[in-house]
């Protein structure tokens, strides 16, 4: 099972001297290590003890087979599914070996488990409203905030979100034929809005839209929905959304574009984690800090054209502006990045449909022009983007270390790169013939009327936002013709 890992690994693109490859390794030592042990341990008691261990033993030995099981299930690497089918083999095999370690008991009790795990499942999928909690905690595991279940709805943060029959978001039935195919992470998908992008575009051209965003995913991974749901429903536009935060952080690109595999849509051996983390987010309040991550952010309280505006930053998205050109263009994040964006153009033109970029600019790109003399805003910027970019064969990761400069100086070198994400996107699109709409201009022009772009805590944008975005591409591809 460890060579068949491996060997999916490969097979799905992971290289090992990467920071993703290396990521990869480094989640096999926790199953390999158990195993040995399990292994190790049961031969021994099997030379020592001829006689059937105690019960605790063999509840031990069944505790470590859910943990590995919920590591397996849990672990964003889908070749480690293929270690928990070695972790579920184990007990069988030990048994037929006559190792008393692994008595009938212990068997009967694994199994019966087993079944109760299934009937569950089986429960659940068709009629989730039997547990009215079981939806929403599924859908606040981060990395099932895109679902890929279908058929299930769940509220967060006062959003309802609702996934179709394929599951992505929309309700069903899920047509035959579509007119666009929306793709993107969770700025497609659209979190924090009731009425993400794509639905507010499908309201004002009456055309049949598609949504197939998903949450921390980036252009690699948009390559999955677009071959498995979008192209055999004959669309006319395929729309990428591209967001400038953190699309680019990826080192890692699928060899073999297809839809989701089995191990992505079971949702059982997630309910335990996300409920500890429902537990843990219960007596952990959120807090408004200067010390700001992905999902605690600063607010600032500041008059734009007459209107008080709540302004909030991400600092691990806004630390990619102090990226500069030459880094952006000679990593293996850019290679990775413009390769999948070719590889959609590829399909979709190949399907007879017109391939359009969107670039989704960072909120702190917007707002720069109207913050940048705002002296306390921008001292607080510095002290918080404590991120640098860290080297790894070529590949860079975006990790804290980053000390603060002197105001001035940080703020000439935000100048400096502000737009060259933007700009190198710009020239690659007109170097391949793809049509890109860039809504960095007119996104400012709305956060220069003073209008808010967000809600407080949140990182993505609001439905006026959406709405926008929504016309903007409107008007944009009613000057196309498939």
């Amino acid at each position: 099972m460890l060579f068949l890992s491996l060997n999916q690994g490969v097979a799905e693109g992971i290289r090992p001297l990467t920071p993703y490859g290396f990521r990869y390794l480094q989640s096999l030592i926790i199953p390999v290590s158990a195993l040995l042990s399990f292994f190790l341990f049961a031969l021994l008691t099997k030379a020592r003890n001829p006689q059937p261990p105690k019960p605790f033993l063999q509840a031990f030995f069944i505790t470590l087979s859910f943990v590995l099981t919920y590591w397996a299930a849990t672990a964003p690497l889908r070749p480690n599914w293929l270690l928990l089918i070695g972790v579920w083999l184990t007990f069988p095999l030990l048994y037929a070996a006559d190792v008393r370690l692994v008595g009938q008991n212990a068997l009967i009790s694994l199994a019966s488990i087993i079944v109760t795990l299934i009937l569950l499942e089986l429960l659940l999928r068709p009629f989730p409203q039997i547990w009215p909690r079981y939806a929403q905690i599924v859908g606040s595991n981060w990395r099932r905030l895109h679902a890929d279940i279908p058929d299930i709805s769940y509220e967060k943060d006062g959003v309802l979100y609702q996934t179709n029959s394929i599951g992505f978001r929309g309700s069903n039935p899920v047509p035959e034929k579509v007119d666009v195919a929306a793709l993107g992470d969770s700025f497609t998908f659209g979190v924090g809005s009731e009425t993400p992008w794509p639905v507010q575009l499908e309201q004002v051209t009456g055309l049949q839209v598609l949504n197939l965003g998903m949450g921390g995913t980036d252009p690699p991974k948009h390559v999955y929905p677009l071959v498995g749901f979008g192209l055999n429903r004959d669309p006319s536009f395929v729309i990428e959304g591209y967001f400038e935060g953190n699309d680019f952080f990826t080192c890692y690109q699928p060899a073999r574009p297809s839809g989701p595999r089995w191990g992505d849509r079971l949702i059982l051996p997630d309910v335990a984690g996300s409920l500890f983390q429902t537990l843990r987010s219960g007596w952990r309040e959120q807090k408004i800090t200067s010390e700001l991550t992905y999902n605690s952010v600063t607010p600032f309280q500041k008059t734009i054209n007459g209107r008080e505006v709540l302004l909030t930053f991400s600092p691990a998205y806004s630390a990619t502006l102090l990226m500069d050109r030459e880094t952006l263009s000679s990593s293996e994040n850019w290679r990775i990045t413009t390769g999948s964006l070719l590889r959609m153009q590829q399909l979709t033109e190949r399907s007879g449909g017109i391939f359009m970029l969107v670039f989704l600019p960072d909120r702190t790109h917007v707002y720069w022009p109207l913050i940048r003399g705002d002296e306390a805003l921008v001292r607080t910027l510095n002290e918080d983007m404590i991120y640098h970019w860290q080297e790894s064969f070529g590949c860079y990761v975006l990790v804290p270390g980053r000390k603060p400069a002197d105001l001035e100086s940080f703020r000439q070198a935000v100048d400096r790169s502000i737009n060259d994400q933007r700009a190198l996107l710009t020239e690659f699109a007109q170097s391949e013939g793809i049509h890109l709409l860039d809504l960095t201009g007119p996104l400012r022009d709305l956060a220069a009327q003073g209008l808010t772009l967000h809600d407080p805590l949140e990182t993505h944008y609001n439905d006026l936002v959406n709405q926008k975005i929504g016309e903007w591409i409107a008007e944009e591809i009613s000057t196309l013709q498939p």
